[in-house]
């Protein structure tokens, strides 16, 4: 009608497109029937894996719950370098949960929960925001101890510590813990230390 040219080859590929999307859908047709029954085995071998992920998981809560970075039987020290190790151990076992539900969706399998992972993240929450504050109090410290004698200021080392005495009392997650305690008692007697260091800084007790 409007006299528009077709190269003959362009025009054969358009007109065999409907043969060649019918052949394309009774391939894949063909392709997912052969494949039922290995779909059926790697659902199998799903539902076994999530089985072994939540014992992991149980037996990774039992570990966490006895000496993880939360345990009353652990110093400070060991506990803030516990809570580095637990933040990787958590973000993998994450990390495989996620291939779990994609595997599940794909084979249209219920979604697995993983309740001792979920207790584990909630007591990761509280004790993340726990060692914090200890962390800044370590640092805190560390600065006053690198300090020259003569460099020392009493008035900042007052106005620091009762900032993190504030921190603690303004503290809401986990206050009732064995972890918060011994954070609150570090910065407590750090701070009972401070009018020893103020009268050792007193003029008088140079004569």
């Amino acid at each position: 009608r409007y006299e528009v040219r077709v190269d003959a080859h362009e025009l054969e590929t358009a007109l065999g497109l409907a043969a060649r999307w019918h052949k394309l859908w009774v391939d894949s047709k063909t392709k997912d029937l052969r494949l039922v029954d290995v779909k059926d085995e790697f659902r199998e071998v799903t539902k076994v894996q999530a089985l072994e992920f939540i014992t992991e998981s149980v037996a990774t809560r039992k570990k966490f719950l006895e000496r993880g970075p939360g345990s009353s039987n652990i110093s400070l020290v060991e506990g803030n370098q516990l809570l580095d190790d637990y933040i990787t151990i958590v973000h993998g076992m994450n990390e495989k949960k996620k291939e779990l539900l994609i595997a599940e969706n794909m084979f249209n399998l219920d979604a697995t929960p993983y309740p001792a992972l979920s207790e584990i993240e909630a007591e990761m929450e509280k004790l993340t925001a726990i060692y914090a504050i200890y962390r800044e109090f370590k640092d805190f410290e560390e600065l006053q101890s690198i300090t020259l004698w003569g460099d020392l200021n009493t008035d900042l080392l007052e106005s620091g510590i009762t900032e993190l005495e504030k921190k603690c009392k303004k503290f809401k997650i986990g206050k009732d813990t064995p972890t918060f305690k011994a954070v609150e008692g570090a910065v407590g007697n750090f701070k009972e230390s401070i009018p020893l260091i103020i009268n050792l800084k007193n003029d008088a007790m140079k004569v």
